[in-house]
């Protein structure tokens, strides 16, 4: 009889586990990021509800217990982005409540122009506080460190979101995309310029060749 029960303990274990697998999701989160509209806060970092539009748009989603986040921010257009001696990068969502520490095991990559992964952290397990979800990956988190001099075109966080610590919390919605670093500089490449700049640049070059062609006919 000991033995009968002991099986059924097992089956009753494999089944609850396999049922909460089963419940577990993956949220698919992309976001177009322009580096030239937000503006730069202590960090400094861009956040989706900054007075200029720094994200392609609005989200909304749910983030439960078990659930994984895939969550890529692509730069607009051919931008980039060229970190000098960078310590931290945190690709992260915000939520409106409530407030509560979260505990997550996840990896962050960097993209190149096509969208490719060229440097991917270790797995990460930590535990952070208030109303976001989304590591923060420091030099000691990739091997051998980050590179003095860091260009990349994109970033994805893959991350399980282990468990909510606040008692009573088991899910959350989450609505605002954000991204910090801290650097000693951060400059952004890449850069198309606006049609008015186009133009004034087109006016500048018809001038230059003009000054030219007349330099060249009072020599002659």
């Amino acid at each position: 009889m000991k033995h009968v029960r002991t099986i059924a303990a097992a089956f009753s274990a494999m089944m609850l586990t396999s049922l909460s697998a089963a419940q577990a999701a993956t949220v698919t989160v992309d976001q177009t990021l322009d580096l030239t509209a937000p503006k730069f806060i202590p960090g400094p970092g861009f956040q989706g509800w900054q007075d200029t539009p720094a994200f392609n748009g609005g989200l909304s989603f749910d983030l439960s217990e078990g659930d994984t986040l895939d969550y890529t921010i692509d730069f607009l257009g051919a931008q980039t982005l060229t970190l000098m001696n960078a310590t931290s990068l945190w690709a992260f969502i915000y939520s409106g409540s409530p407030s509560s520490d979260v505990t997550g095991t996840g990896t962050l990559s960097l993209l190149d122009s096509n969208g490719d992964a060229f440097l991917t952290s270790n797995i990460k397990v930590s535990t952070e506080g208030s109303v976001h979800f989304g590591q923060d990956f420091g030099n000691a988190d990739f091997a051998g460190g980050l590179a003095g001099s860091l260009m990349f075109s994109g970033l994805r966080y893959v991350g399980t979101l282990d468990d909510y610590v606040l008692d009573g919390t088991t899910t959350r919605s989450y609505n605002t995309p954000a991204f910090f670093l801290n650097a000693d500089d951060a400059i952004v490449g890449g850069v198309v310029p606006e049609p008015a700049t186009w133009a004034m640049m087109i006016i500048g070059f018809g001038a230059a060749g003009s000054m030219i062609r007349r330099r060249k006919a009072v020599v002659a």
